[in-house]
């Protein structure tokens, strides 16, 4: 995939000590093969998302409908209301458990500035990780997770290991209240998968019905090692939220 083959090739080029240089160019890499694909009503960008209370910390990439009015813009970087937002990614050159557990709680408090009827996403892509046991991811975002909020619904971490969050059974066509989070070991396939994940939460009505074209035949639910069940709020609806399913 044009990911893989294009992370590394400016890192050969820079010193150890460069290290902000080498993530700000795979931030580049990912939003340059999100914009090639993307519906043309949706933007790509990077910079903050403003309320009139509040600021958010920097978002990498940041999607943001086309036709919604920006605060600020100056090349790709962008200031916009909450109500302009479809998606956000943070993304990492490799983590560690410390770094997975930060990126986490750092989504989610941007997470909580966004509207409930936004239906915008929120991600983690990650080129490399130093742990193996996805129970960890896992584990991180049940314990961390109190509001719907707050779901992170992707996480790419390396090229083969996905965590997608399930508000419905994905093996069940019948809406009824599922809420987990699924782990997936994707041989050299994360990437790809993280990508058409993107696609498929921004244009459901294009790529579901396409969804051989963008997806490998065989389901990537017979690729899965793990699960964990979403901790609700006591004060929470149990109306189903279908947006990701």
């Amino acid at each position: 995939m044009e990911l893989a083959s294009l992370k590394n090739r400016v890192r050969d080029f820079i010193a150890d000590s460069h290290w902000l240089t080498d993530g700000e160019w795979k931030e580049t890499v990912l939003r340059t093969v999100l914009k090639r694909s993307l519906p043309c009503d949706i933007l790509v960008g990077r910079g903050f998302i403003v309320t009139p209370i509040a600021t958010s910390t920097q978002i990498d990439i940041l999607l943001y409908s086309a036709d919604a009015p920006v605060l600020f813009r100056d090349g790709d970087l962008v200031f916009v209301q909450p109500a302009a937002v479809r998606g956000v990614i943070e993304v990492k050159t490799r983590l560690n458990k410390g770094g997975l557990r930060a990126a986490i709680n750092k989504i989610k408090k941007i997470g909580e500035m966004l509207p409930p009827e936004n239906r915008a996403f929120l991600s983690i892509f990650s080129y490399a990780v130093d742990f193996s046991d996805p129970r960890v991811c896992l584990e991180f975002l049940q314990r961390g997770t109190a509001a719907k909020s707050q779901i992170v619904d992707f996480i790419c971490l390396g090229d083969s290991s996905f965590v997608r969050y399930w508000a419905g059974n994905p093996r069940v066509s019948a809406e009824v209240v599922y809420e987990k989070w699924h782990s997936y070991d994707l041989e050299n396939m994360a990437y790809g998968y993280f990508i058409h994940n993107i696609l498929m939460a921004l244009s459901p009505k294009y790529v579901g019905l396409n969804q051989d074209t963008w997806f490998p035949q065989s389901s990537k639910e017979i690729r899965k090692v793990g699960e964990i069940q979403r901790n609700r709020g006591s004060d929470e609806s149990m109306r189903i939220d279908l947006a990701f399913m």
